[in-house]
């Protein structure tokens, strides 16, 4: 015995309870000093758990530090995208304004093209006509030229006297008397010949002045038809130098386009590229965000689950609660009943009514049997709501600090309410005990029983206290356990929230993603038209390019042509006036008879040269001719090359208009 009391003040020496111990409430301090011991154990177990599970919470707080960076960096990269995306439309309403600003003008330079195709076309016109009006005249100089030729074949069915007078004198030998018969005719034939030829002098005289007229006036028609040709000829250098001009300009103009669309061909594949990279960047946020949704639902489910086990948890705390509670209130009344049962006892003693003291303590004995068969009861259960807890308490990667920290000290107020209720236990039965050992000793006296009323009366007022503290304990965890639940709502709806904005999130780009690879195959078409409008725009500078060359031949057989027809016209005007030398000469010789055979030799002469000369303006006038229906096909292909231009033209209208719809 002494060696028990020896070591239970040992231990409440250790613990810091100096007080004197009494030998009666040995058991009993026996008991609450294991009680504490165990409890203090408990205790560390219980707070070295609560640091682990800070730990592990700031290890959790660590290891979300990256998504927290990454999460910040999403939406620094989500801005600028947006930014870029804002840049991308400015810059696109800027490329569909200077397209607009291109139509125009390649609608002004199509309505510039058709008036000078008018214009063109009325130059034909006038040519045509100009060019008909000569033919008429080169027809009726023909027939000039046949009239003189019938007239000099005229002249050469006669013969000159020179040679009758020698066939007169060679025949003279042969028959005198019948020349001389004859020369007398032949005398009045002469005079009758002199007199015809003088006549025909005379009206060969009038018919050579006539011809030099007519002549005269051939060569004013002859110079202006030639001045008409040089005109004709300087316009259509005009024309072709005009032409020349502006098939150089539609060149520049179309050389200019081809380098626009080079450049705008340069621009679209930097463009394409900045979006492939976007595109990558976008792929790689976007797989980041499904590993960070993949985590996010794992920590969602999670927390289900932990929500669940919680939950469980506290339906079983409550019905535990509620099992404590009803055991209060029952100990609260059994020890109201063993209160009033101990007065009675005093009264008895007083009385001196020893007789059912026995009976009384066979009741207490039994009573005190059923406490400790509860006690053991409630020791267990104890025991198994502890171990339960303690296997709940692992380490769990919670999302939330401030759950952890509550739900610890929910189980910490109820182990503790546990051990309370523990306690009280030990101390009821100590009590019972106690009494049943007092009731035992008959030779107690009266002091002794009043100090005992006094001690249970202040057990008493002590039990009413602890219930009494008890009941707000239990208040205070019920206001908690709402609290915890209620934040755990809380939590829940905000995950539950970050869920949606990541899936709203991972829709969004998705959307992006795709409306980006739309917009890349629209702009592949678009790069592809345009390198075919390169090619056709390539083809038509190589084409006015030819058509530059041949113009330029054109323009140089016209300048060789108009040399030509200087030349010609410098020697018809030499023989011109060569033929009115002549045409003196042979009015002077018409006057002299005596050199008639000299004349007529000579007019032979001349008309066998101006026959010559006359082939050779047939010739020439046939050079012309074939001039002039060089000139009418080159501007048939003038007219042609119109037509394809107007046809590039409006394929070029049609391949800004695709473009405007691409774009728009």
């Amino acid at each position: 015995m002494e060696y028990r009391i020896k070591r239970v003040q040992k231990q409440l020496d250790d613990l810091g309870y100096r007080q004197v111990l009494i030998p009666e409430a040995l058991p009993l301090i026996e008991k609450l000093t294991a009680d504490l011991i165990q409890t203090t154990e408990s205790l560390k177990k219980y707070k070295q758990i609560a640091k682990d599970v800070s730990e592990e919470r700031d290890s959790l707080q660590l290891g979300a530090e990256p998504y927290k960076r990454d999460n910040a960096k999403l939406v620094k990269e989500c801005n600028e995208l947006h930014l870029a995306f804002l840049q991308f439309r400015e810059q696109n309403e800027q490329l569909q304004k200077d397209l607009k600003r291109k139509l125009v003008c390649c609608e002004k330079e199509k309505h510039d093209s058709y008036s000078e195709n008018e214009k063109l076309r009325k130059r034909i016109r006038d040519l045509e006509f100009e060019s008909a009006s000569k033919t008429d005249r080169l027809l009726a100089s023909k027939t000039s030229l046949s009239e003189i030729e019938r007239l000099t074949k005229m002249l050469e069915g006669g013969r000159p006297l020179a040679t009758l007078s020698k066939e007169v004198c060679c025949d003279s030998n042969i028959n005198l008397n019948h020349l001389q018969n004859q020369i007398t005719l032949l005398k009045k034939e002469k005079c009758s010949l002199e007199v015809c030829l003088k006549v025909e002098a005379v009206d060969k005289q009038h018919e050579a002045m006539n011809r030099a007229l007519t002549l005269a006036d051939r060569n004013k028609q002859l110079e202006n038809e030639l001045r008409d040709i040089d005109q004709m000829a300087l316009e259509v250098e005009a024309d072709c130098n005009t032409a020349v001009k502006s098939t150089a300009q539609k060149v520049k103009r179309l050389e200019n386009k081809v380098h626009q669309l080079m450049l705008q061909v340069q621009s679209n594949d930097r463009e394409i590229m900045e979006i492939k990279r976007d595109k990558q960047d976008l792929m790689s946020d976007l797989d980041a965000l499904k590993v960070e949704k993949k985590h996010l639902q794992s920590v969602l489910e999670i927390a289900l689950e932990e929500k669940k086990r919680l939950a469980n948890q506290v339906n079983q705390f409550n019905i535990i609660e509620h099992d404590l509670n009803l055991e209060i209130d029952r100990l609260v009344q059994t020890s109201a009943n063993q209160k009033r049962k101990i007065a009675e006892l005093e009264c008895q003693l007083i009385s001196g009514k020893v007789e059912a003291i026995s009976d009384h303590s066979v009741k207490r004995d039994s009573s005190s049997e059923r406490l400790k068969s509860e006690r053991d009861f409630y020791i267990k259960e104890y025991r198994r709501v502890s171990e339960q807890v303690n296997c709940n308490n692992k380490p769990v990667k919670l999302p939330n600090s401030q759950c952890l920290a509550e739900k610890d000290n929910l189980i910490a107020n109820l182990q503790h309410e546990n051990i309370v209720l523990a306690q009280e236990k030990h101390n009821l039965l100590t009590r019972l005990e106690s009494a049943r050992d007092f009731l035992e000793d008959g030779d107690v006296d009266g002091f002794c029983i009043k100090s005992a009323l006094r001690k249970s009366e202040r057990e008493r007022d002590m039990l009413k206290a602890d219930v009494f503290r008890l009941e707000e304990e239990r208040d205070a965890l019920r206001q908690r356990l709402k609290t915890t639940m209620d934040v755990q709502m809380t939590e829940r709806c905000k995950m539950e929230k970050t869920l949606a904005e990541a899936d709203n999130e991972i829709r969004r780009l998705e959307l992006e993603r795709h409306d980006l690879i739309q917009s890349q195959g629209s702009r592949r078409g678009t790069i592809g038209h345009l390198e075919q409008q390169c090619e056709l725009l390539k083809e038509e500078l190589q084409k006015t390019q030819t058509e530059l060359n041949q113009k330029k031949a054109l323009y140089c057989q016209l300048k060789t042509l108009h040399e030509q027809t200087d030349t010609a016209l410098a020697d018809s005007q030499a023989q011109i006036s060569q033929l009115e030398a002549e045409c003196r000469k042979s009015i002077k010789t018409c006057c002299d008879p005596s050199k008639d055979a000299e004349t007529t030799a000579a007019l032979r002469d001349e008309i066998s040269y101006l026959k010559h000369k006359l082939i050779q303006f047939d010739k020439e006038k046939d050079s012309l001719l074939i001039s002039l229906d060089v000139k009418t096909e080159r501007i048939a292909s003038l007219e042609q090359d119109m037509k394809a231009k107007d046809a590039h033209i409006c394929l070029c209208d049609s391949g800004t208009e695709d473009l405007k719809k691409k774009i728009w």
